[in-house]
């Protein structure tokens, strides 16, 4: 998770090494830009748009939501669902490999 309303480029250490982990074992990952009802509409959209081009860089979708309005979160699950329940793209790990839980 990254919040939509921080800048981009703040300490983000932890949501990298996550990330890292996540491309090493080639398991699919979406992120949520949360905190967006801080923002204006244009600039949710360019917030989304840097989150994408940096920590989203090869996340299966970055989604803007907003846990205390309750935009977005739906799409958030639907996005969760996919990624978990969905066949390995190309260069991705199976469920075999995934974990204990199967995911």
């Amino acid at each position: 998770m990254e919040n939509g309303d921080a800048e981009p480029d703040g300490d983000i250490r932890t949501a990298k090494t996550l990330r890292g982990w996540l491309e090493h074992h080639r398991l699919p990952f979406v992120v949520a830009a949360n905190k967006t009802d801080a923002l204006g509409r244009g600039e949710v959209g360019r917030r989304v748009e840097a989150i994408a081009r940096g920590l989203g860089r090869g996340a299966r979708a970055v989604l803007p939501v907003s846990a205390e309005k309750g935009d977005g979160v739906e799409a958030l699950w639907n996005a969760i669902r996919g990624a978990a329940f969905a066949p390995p793209g190309p260069g991705e790990s199976g469920p075999e490999t995934r974990g204990h839980d199967g995911s």
